[in-house]
């Protein structure tokens, strides 16, 4: 009877991880023997949505985004320096539950339109040491394009005049 434990070495940074193993035998039925292994490592801090989007500007009213920042580290986590690199725009970070799960809600004022051609992120600071500065962008959603009508008189091309 053969045993074979795999173990993981932290750290292991996030993300997907798979290897294959290969062991040599005294079997002529099977010399070599393959074993498949993989790992999932979530993220440490988890920013739901990912990507924050704003109605085309300039907005009609005040709009209100939040974001929920989620810690799945195994120590509690703070987070300081909330901030957003557009004017006018209130940023208001709050513990749901200290050190583990955080809501960050940015107010985007009457009348705000993204610059054109400008990256807007809202960023803040944790005191994880291998995610010291998270980012999140934010976007402007298209205006829509008007589809085409029948054409107007005023752009039909002239009628040849009549007897």
């Amino acid at each position: 009877l053969l045993r074979l434990v795999i173990k993981t070495v932290p750290p292991l940074l996030p993300g997907r991880v798979q290897g294959k193993i290969t062991v040599k035998t005294s079997s002529t039925n099977a010399p070599v023997l393959t074993v498949t292994a993989f790992t999932f490592v979530p993220p440490i801090i988890t920013v739901t949505p990912s990507q924050l989007s704003l109605p085309p500007g300039p907005l009609a009213a005040a709009t209100s985004l939040s974001v929920m920042i989620r810690n799945d580290s195994t120590n509690a986590l703070a987070l300081s320096d909330a901030t957003i690199n557009a004017k006018g725009v209130g940023v208001d970070l709050q513990a749901v539950k200290p050190g583990r799960l955080f809501r960050a809600t940015l107010t985007f004022p009457q009348g705000f339109k993204v610059p054109q051609g400008q990256q807007i992120e809202f960023t803040f600071k944790s005191s994880h040491p291998l995610c010291p500065l998270v980012k999140v962008p934010v976007t402007e959603t298209a205006h829509p394009t008007a589809s085409p009508g029948p054409p107007s008189a005023a752009t039909s091309p002239p009628q040849p005049a009549g007897p």
